[in-house]
């Protein structure tokens, strides 16, 4: 599984938009990836942001300022 794919498996499970804290904290508690980054905050955050710079489809989407949600 991918950091994208973990995002987007815990995205799907929620019935609300998260942050990308809470998204990783989800990832974590779930152990759907095992970081072996110094900050692992860090590279969901740019996994996210890559992600959305690609052209479409998108697999998340951003909603508001800083609440992302599955797409």
């Amino acid at each position: 599984m991918t950091i994208l794919d973990a995002c987007v498996a815990v995205l799907r499970e929620s019935t609300e938009p998260l942050t990308v804290d809470d998204i990783y904290d989800r990832i974590v508690a779930q152990k759907l990836f095992a970081f072996g980054a110094k900050e692992p905050l860090g590279v969901v955050r740019a996994t996210i942001r890559k992600h959305l710079r690609q052209p479409l489809p998108h697999k998340v989407k951003l909603v508001g300022s800083n609440k992302i949600q599955a797409a």
